[in-house]
């Protein structure tokens, strides 16, 4: 078994990733939890609300099995943490 963690470059790689986070956040909402609207999870959107986002996308073998967002500030999130030397991750697994 091989695992693998890989930024998304292609526009395939970036919509698998946008289209596991949409899936699992539809999920966490129905469950009550503070996650992002479905329907501003999309590279536009996202842009808007960081700066630099990187998309990420695990493997297990050569399937997908998850994805994440890394950004450095996340007003939305943590706005009394703003000063923080830290990254925020916007994870999910499929």
């Amino acid at each position: 078994m091989t695992n693998t963690i890989r930024v998304a470059e292609t526009d395939q790689e970036m919509n698998d990733v946008l289209c596991i986070i949409k899936e699992k956040s539809k999920e966490m909402l129905l469950k009550g939890l503070k996650v992002w609207k479905p329907e501003l999870i999309n590279t536009d959107e996202i842009n808007k609300m960081y700066s630099k986002p990187v998309y990420y996308y695990g493997m297990i073998n050569n399937d997908i099995y998850g994805a994440f967002i890394l950004v450095e500030k996340d007003e939305l999130f943590w706005k009394d943490n703003l000063e923080d030397k830290a990254f925020y991750l916007h994870t999910t697994q499929s």
